[in-house]
C-alpha cells in the first residue's frame, strides 16, 4: 500500500513537472531525484505515459551493433514514430 501511495505521489510530480513546468524528465532524473532504482524509474515514465501520453514527445535512448556492420556500435536518440524502423537496424540494448 506505501508502495502504491509514493507511485501516485512520484507520477504527480511528473505531470506537474511536464505540464506546469514543461520540464523534461529522463529516468535518470527520476531515480536521482526520488531516490528510486532505474528499473523504477523507467517503470514508472512508461506508466506516466501509457495514462497522459496525449500530447507529450516520448524519445527512447537505443544502443546496439548494427545488424549490417556488426563491428559498429550505434547509440541514438528515437521518438515513438520511428522506434521500430531504427530497432530493425539494430542489435538493440534498451
Amino acid at each position: 500500500m506505501a508502495d502504491d501511495m509514493e507511485t501516485l505521489g512520484i507520477l504527480d510530480e511528473i505531470q506537474a513537472l511536464v505540464s506546469d513546468k514543461l520540464q523534461v524528465v529522463s529516468y535518470k532524473w527520476l531515480s536521482r531525484n526520488f531516490l528510486v532504482s532505474s528499473d523504477s524509474a523507467k517503470r514508472l515514465l512508461q506508466e506516466f505515459v501509457e495514462k497522459h501520453g496525449e500530447g507529450l514527445e516520448v524519445v527512447y535512448s537505443l544502443a546496439g551493433w548494427l545488424k549490417t556492420s556488426p563491428s559498429t556500435y550505434h547509440i541514438r536518440l528515437v521518438s515513438t514514430p520511428n522506434l521500430a524502423g531504427w530497432m530493425s537496424f539494430l542489435n538493440v540494448t534498451l
